[in-house]
């Protein structure tokens, strides 16, 4: 690489003010800055291409030993994240290669880890991402769609096709929560009704409570509209603690929660913690974000959502068909108060005018059969996540796996090493993982890796083989 010039050099005090909280966590002093410096590369707040502080200059910012920020950039160095050389410094390795346009590219740092390739390329297995392929259904079953509802029409239909909206009020109300289409607004995707929610209710600096870990797609959403995102630690106290604890100091705006089938973790909350997250956030004035987006790939059936035990216009429900059914149909929803949904609707307009009006259609047709494809859907990722479990057991046994209440993931903690790195070492072993800073809003969770399980069981042999061969090779060498 071709050294940058003086221009592209973070000051001390620059990257000090992007590791705030660096030094609480586990690990020698070394660890945690490496991990803290990850997160912030990864989080884009240190740019792929500039050059790091001297050693002396930023252990001075951060009042610790020359020899701790020497040993975090060698850290940095051993994981493809930096690069050095003597005389030139240490800088940001770059995060793309002339690859890349094909792939979702996550992870922490300069290293490119790849979790979506869908060209299908390199013989590479994705157990990072969740992509359920299309039910058989959808080639055999009976089409009885009216297509003169599109043929006849411009296809805009801003809030929703009509049909589909009725068709999702009707889960709803089977669900115990009363609901009509005027409260329904169709998104192309989860990830867009984040994102509208996120636009909709943020203003630069605004506090949003956010679940530490959580689904890395929401971090996004919140922080591209300058939200302030205020961890909710999941690991250390019970969550219902931290939920009262920093909506009390953080006085946030929206909490966006998962409370049934989270992600990453799997853990559901019972009824009684339910009710007191929702005491929590009327107690602070605070509009609950529910993600439902896996709630109904539970093993047990899923519980009513929060807004059915909450005050009304108090929660705005997040939903999605494309864990159900298929990712490809890209149909998604928000539920809530109808003045909050013409507000939505209004903005989604600006965005994208309507969504798919075929997918749309598709979507009314795989609802009518929605017990059946739910229970298909439900079963085949129960076995294969039993699959995954005892394949984690065979290969990786020292590694504590939390063992899902359902949804597409499991959630592991490694007994000594850094995901990020075993993430790289995966990529280059062919096989993809979620490292567990992706799904933290300030880096944490280094010791953890999310491995998806929706692939054939085949697939998941071969995958958890090629990545316990990238895992004995970090194993190997903590044990020198």
């Amino acid at each position: 690489m071709t050294t940058n010039p003086d221009s592209l050099v973070f000051s001390a005090d620059e990257v000090t003010r992007t590791l705030d909280g660096w030094q609480d966590g586990e690990g020698s002093l070394v660890e945690r800055l490496a991990i803290a410096m990850a997160a912030a590369i990864r989080r884009g707040e240190l740019s792929a291409g500039w050059r790091l502080p001297p050693e002396r200059d930023l252990a001075a910012a951060l009042a610790v030993g020359r020899n701790t920020v020497a040993g975090a950039y060698r850290k940095l160095k051993a994981m493809s994240i930096v690069g050095r050389r003597q005389g030139s410094g240490t800088w940001i390795e770059p995060a793309f290669d002339g690859g890349a346009s094909r792939e979702q590219v996550v992870g922490v740092g300069g290293h490119k880890l790849t979790v979506l390739d869908v060209a299908g390329e390199r013989g590479r297995i994705d157990l990072a991402a969740a992509l359920p392929t299309a039910p058989p259904t959808l080639d055999t079953m009976p089409w009885t769609g009216d297509t003169r509802d599109l043929v006849g029409h411009t296809g805009y239909w801003p809030l929703g096709y009509p049909p589909l909206r009725r068709a999702v009020a009707a889960l709803f109300r089977r669900r115990g929560l009363p609901t009509t289409e005027n409260d329904v607004l169709i998104t192309s995707g989860a990830q867009q009704a984040i994102a509208l929610i996120a636009f909709e209710l943020c203003r630069p600096g605004d506090a949003v409570a956010i679940e530490d870990p959580t689904f890395p797609g929401a971090i996004d959403a919140f922080r591209r509209v300058d939200a302030r995102v205020v961890p909710l630690s999941m690991d250390t106290v019970g969550p219902v603690d931290s939920y009262a604890a920093a909506l009390r100091s953080a006085q946030a705006r929206a909490l966006y929660v998962m409370t049934t089938v989270h992600n990453p973790t799997g853990r559901m909350l019972t009824h009684e913690q339910r009710l007191e997250v929702i005491r929590a956030a009327r107690q602070h004035s605070t509009l609950i974000v529910e993600d439902e987006t896996l709630a109904e790939l539970t093993y047990a059936g899923a519980p009513p959502p929060l807004a059915a035990i909450a005050p009304p216009r108090s929660v705005i429900t997040v939903g999605s068909l494309s864990k159900i059914y298929w990712g490809g149909l890209r149909i998604g929803w928000i539920r809530a108060a109808q003045p909050v949904i013409d507000r939505l609707g209004r903005l989604k307009t600006i965005w994208d005018l309507s969504s798919s009006a075929p997918s749309q259609q598709l979507a009314v047709e795989l609802l009518k059969q929605h017990d059946k494809l739910r229970q298909q859907r439900v079963s085949e990722l129960r076995s294969r996540s039993a699959t995954l479990l005892e394949l984690l057991a065979e290969h990786l046994g020292d590694w504590h796996v939390t063992e899902p209440r359902g949804g597409l993931f499991v959630w592991a903690r490694l007994p000594h090493g850094s995901a990020t790195e075993l993430a790289v070492r995966g990529a280059e072993n062919g096989v993809a993982v979620l490292p567990g800073p992706a799904t933290s809003p300030v880096g944490r969770f280094d010791d953890h890796v999310r491995i998806s399980f929706v692939r054939e069981p085949d697939t998941l042999a071969e995958g958890i083989s090629r990545l316990a061969r990238a895992w004995r090779d970090i194993r190997d060498r903590y044990a020198k």
